[in-house]
């Protein structure tokens, strides 16, 4: 949002998180490597740059975002695990419920209870509850960064946070054509 009301300027790589977890993924995936300080595109990366192959990129991009980035990487909380592990729950939750809109607290109780050993590496109650610490991490790691960044949210109003509790998710459309998600009887 500072970028786009000319706030700030992004003079380095290191000035956008989006940008620095896009050049770590892309190497991490071996789309790309550096060399004498420049980005270049593998032999892997310029094949799967063919429209033929974007599934198979699409894919792997996912897999490598999903299990081998370390989403904790880029946020102080005291927990490593949140968000990344059962980040396919939280598709399926946002497919299930994601027709209407719903907060993140909404969805982050509902990985809380799926996903209870969580709730504990939020001991230090200080300044807000376990389960409201939860519900931040979980919105920043999967909605505001995972799941945005993917396109597979729409937020109402446009948010400024996507990870605030009282912020209200919906589903795009994009979900339903990347993931079949099957659902279980109520």
């Amino acid at each position: 949002e500072g970028l786009e009301t000319g706030l700030f300027t992004l003079s380095r790589e290191i000035d956008s998180l989006a940008l620095t977890t896009l050049h770590q993924t892309t190497r991490l995936a071996g789309l790309a490597r550096l060399a004498r300080g420049q980005l270049l595109l593998t032999k892997k990366g310029g094949q799967l740059l063919d429209p033929t192959r974007r599934p198979a990129l699409w894919a792997l991009v996912l897999h490598t975002f999903t299990s081998r980035f370390p989403w904790a990487s880029h946020d102080g909380y005291p927990s490593p695990s949140v968000g990344q592990t059962g980040w396919a729950y939280s598709v399926y939750l946002l497919a299930r419920f994601g027709q209407q809109p719903h907060s993140v607290r909404f969805y982050a109780e509902h990985y809380q209870r799926a996903f209870p050993f969580v709730l504990a590496e939020f001991a230090d109650a200080a300044y807000r509850t376990p389960l409201e610490q939860l519900a931040h991490c979980y919105g920043v790691r999967t909605f505001e960064r995972g799941l945005n960044w993917f396109g597979l949210l729409n937020s109402e109003p446009q948010p400024v946070e996507l990870h605030q509790p009282d912020q209200l998710l919906t589903a795009s459309s994009l979900l339903g054509q990347l993931f079949d998600v099957q659902q279980g009887p109520a």
